[in-house]
């Protein structure tokens, strides 16, 4: 079993976290919990996770001090960083530590379990390798001073655009040693440049060319999620930018971004994000505009 430390302040998130996920299917165990990044600190000098999932903002120590420590002592374990739009100013020290993952308040019980899987395969595949240095993370950190200049002059589209291309880039970055087959990565690609047409399956199969049940199931070896789960999760991914970033209706976001049907769109939104549209772009954590 993989080892899991959920470090969060509140106590209700927490508890979520740590009792509420199927982290048993993904052969997975929570082996801890912390309420602040001093005790979750103390958790990994005596007892060093596979994974640690934490919040970024906590009293006494936070997310990144969690991170920092991990980059310096234990390499090995990989960090899952919960963090909201407007925290970009932590996220910039974050990037400089290595994170392997961020995950978007508010967390989808599918998005956060899709996120420690990819872990899993990249644990599996390391095998001692260290992570990322910080010379690669350098032009990274440059491009979250010019999105920080551009909400703060109110350039919404300009800063719309450029989390799009760091959101893409970072993917690339902590995924940059991942080796997947030829396969699946024309699969990953095609999804990436018509995410927002009719795709499916089939569809794909037919465009890489490839036997639809062979690409079925290799794709989820490989990424641990199935091909619908990941053209449906780029969509909601580009959903929450328009949503943060835009005064557009959720049925124009909805066909925008791929779906046919407005209804079904706020459906696999809520089971991605744990929440509407309507509800999202209400959010506490949704506080650029």
């Amino acid at each position: 079993m993989y080892r899991l430390l959920i470090a969060d302040d509140e106590n209700i998130i927490r508890r979520g976290l740590s009792e509420r996920m199927p982290w048993s299917e993904i052969g997975c165990e929570v082996a801890g919990t912390a309420k602040d990044g001093f005790e979750a600190i103390e958790f990994i000098k005596n007892s060093p996770p596979d994974i640690v999932i934490t919040d970024i903002k906590m009293p006494r120590q936070s997310g990144i001090d969690v991170a920092r420590y991990v980059y310096e002592n234990f390499p090995g374990i990989k960090v899952i960083i919960l963090t909201g739009f407007a925290e970009f100013e932590y996220a910039r020290e974050a990037i400089a530590y290595g994170v392997a993952e961020y995950a978007l308040k508010p967390v989808s019980k599918d998005g956060l379990t899709a996120s420690v899987k990819r872990l899993i395969l990249k644990i599996d595949e390391e095998k001692g390798r260290n992570g990322l240095s910080k010379n690669a993370m350098s032009p990274y950190v440059g491009k979250l001073y010019d999105i920080e200049k551009q909400l703060n002059d109110r350039d919404y589209e300009a800063g719309r655009q450029s989390v799009s291309t760091l959101f893409n880039a970072l993917n690339e970055l902590v995924h940059e040693k991942k080796r997947f087959s030829p396969l699946v990565e024309k699969t990953l690609n095609y999804i990436d440049g018509n995410y927002n047409s009719n795709l499916s399956l089939e569809t794909i199969a037919a465009q890489i060319p490839a036997n639809p049940s062979h690409l079925s199931r290799t794709f989820k070896k490989e990424t641990g999620e199935a091909v619908v789960e990941h053209i449906n999760r780029k969509r909601i991914e580009k959903a929450k930018e328009l949503l943060t970033f835009t005064d557009k209706m959720a049925y124009e976001i909805a066909e925008e971004v791929g779906f046919n049907d407005s209804t079904y769109f706020s459906l696999v939104f809520k089971k991605i994000t744990g929440v509407s549209p309507k509800d999202f772009k209400n959010s506490p954590y949704n506080r650029l505009k």
